[in-house]
């Protein structure tokens, strides 16, 4: 019985440094693996809210341009090019044509002409593409929106093309 408590009481002193440092190192490892995981997932949670904005912009100019009707344009001579919506006016709403795209502002957000608006400092931009058939009242219209990429680091944008025929003269 005397060599038992002699045993119990050796194992009773308490735990050692090796111990406690390893056991230190698991749970800051344990820690470091939550925190990582807590960012992947915050920052995916705002790449699809901001995928979820940039879509419904792109389904609104959409719609917009298939609807029926006259669209008001600022330019009539030669209707295909790269426009933007302007929904400033409460009455209506018409397209902006860009007299001179530069090629380094089509499918990116570089420049302001194209800018839509800031969402939690996030570049948003909607480019339309409009594009003559053979028919003098038909139209391929493709609405692009491209906005800041979030975790990406190949691409800086990333973009949705929705295409859309249209019928119908431009006011």
């Amino acid at each position: 019985m005397k060599k038992f408590l002699n045993f119990i009481k050796k194992k009773e002193r308490g735990m050692g440094l090796v111990e406690a440092l390893i056991a230190l190192a698991v749970v800051a490892t344990g820690m470091v693996v939550i925190t990582s995981l807590s960012l992947k997932t915050i920052k995916y949670v705002r790449r699809n809210e901001m995928q979820d904005v940039a879509v419904q912009i792109g389904v609104e100019a959409m719609d917009f341009m298939k609807q029926p009707g006259k669209i008001e344009t600022n330019d009539l001579t030669n209707i295909a090019g790269y426009y933007k919506l302007d929904i400033s006016s409460v009455q209506h709403a018409r397209i902006i044509k860009d007299t001179s795209p530069a090629a380094g502002e089509i499918y990116n957000c570089d420049g302001l002409f194209y800018k839509v608006g800031y969402i939690t400092d996030m570049n948003v931009c909607q480019q339309i593409q409009i594009q003559t058939t053979t028919f003098s009242d038909q139209y391929n219209v493709k609405v692009i929106i491209v906005w800041d990429s979030i975790g990406s680091s190949a691409d800086k944008y990333e973009k949705r093309i929705f295409t859309v025929f249209r019928r119908g003269s431009f006011k």
